[in-house]
């Protein structure tokens, strides 16, 4: 297995369910630090071509591809080393799909092609070409065995807050869906130069909520707004469920997470917020759509702009969009990937303005 962030790990944990043993993992990044089953060894690059090259197939199990993390690039270096057989995970996923799938925004394309029409009326309410080559390329990367080729990634630095998409004044309401450690409130700072009325962090992940206090204590004497953090999970009604605290960005609401972590989940309209927002993001582990389905009548009313992710589940890219163009009417829907692969795909839903 190459790569053992959360696909590679997710990829060993079924791989092992099904009886079959890899015979090493490599990875040199953050995840070289996790324990691996016994007998399992960790090897570098250069070890596991020496060793597995000609009698091993190599496994690429890398969701966040960009730059040198690329497929192609993976495996144009690995057959460089000798390594005779080098496969994307896709198609394993595809075999085994009882054990793996769905995955994040992977699942098996049979099962999207009921939705096909759907998709295509999604396709012709997009507002403008790029938002439709970036739905064609998703549902390519989602249809292909591997990814041999890339979309240009729309302005990484710009993630939730694209000029043409969100522009930003100085009295924003801006409620942070998803805050992890701050990331995205200094984007937003850099964006706005401080100015702004309100911030909002919703983050439900006790570590990662401590990060994020720390973060708005450093934010506060450059910036002329009020700082707002909320301890808690978004969802379409207000209750208190189980939580997976992982944290890091894939920390999530899971009503069987071992521990018996449980967290308080607010509707947007529950939330304790001093102005209407302005400006919504949502990168909630695949919470999206019913977060937004809940307050459905409370976004008619305030009509805020949105920044929404489309890729933690294999509808989301229609799905989402299909809710905003039914429900909030007026809107203007584009889609902006912020990596060449899957990850960091937004929608921004943005009202018309009035006719005069």
């Amino acid at each position: 297995i190459y790569g053992f962030g959360g696909l590679g790990q997710r990829l060993l944990e079924g791989l092992l369910s099904l009886g079959v043993v890899p015979v090493a993992i490599v990875d040199q990044g953050p995840a070289a630090a996790l324990p691996l089953p016994a007998g399992i060894p960790r090897l570098g690059v250069d070890e596991a071509c020496r060793q597995f090259g000609t009698r091993a197939v190599f496994v690429v199990a890398i969701f966040n591809q960009s730059g040198d993390r690329a497929f192609a690039r993976i495996r144009a270096d690995l057959e460089a080393r000798g390594v005779r057989q080098v496969l994307y995970v896709m198609p394993l996923l595809w075999r085994f799909a009882d054990v793996f799938l769905p995955y994040y925004c992977f699942d098996l394309p049979s099962r999207r092609l009921p939705h096909r029409h759907a998709m295509r009326q999604v396709y012709r309410t997009l507002a403008d070409a790029a938002s439709r080559a970036c739905m064609a390329f998703h549902v390519y990367q989602l249809t292909c065995p591997a990814p041999l080729f890339a979309l240009e990634a729309t302005a990484p630095d710009e993630t939730y807050f694209p000029a043409e998409q969100i522009p930003l004044s100085d009295h924003e309401v801006f409620v942070d869906g998803g805050a992890f450690d701050g990331l995205t409130m200094r984007r937003f700072l850099d964006r706005c130069r401080g100015r702004f009325q309100a911030y909002v962090g919703i983050e439900p992940d006790p570590a990662n909520v401590e990060r994020l206090r720390q973060a708005v204590d450093d934010a506060r004497g450059s910036s002329t707004g009020q700082f707002i953090v909320q301890a808690c999970a978004l969802g379409p009604e207000s209750r208190e469920a189980g939580f997976l605290a992982a944290g890091n960005l894939s920390s999530a609401i899971d009503d069987t997470a071992p521990g018996g972590l449980r967290v308080p989940v607010r509707t947007l309209e529950s939330l304790v917020v001093p102005h209407v927002p302005t400006v919504i993001k949502l990168d909630i582990e695949g919470d999206e759509l019913a977060v937004l389905q809940g307050s459905a009548a409370w976004l008619r009313r305030h009509r805020p702009r949105l920044a929404v992710c489309v890729y933690h589940r294999p509808d989301d890219v229609w799905t989402i969009p299909a809710f905003v163009s039914h429900e909030l009417p007026g809107y203007r829907i584009t889609l902006r990937r912020h990596r060449e692969h899957l990850d960091d795909f937004v929608m921004y839903a943005v009202p018309s303005p009035p006719s005069a």
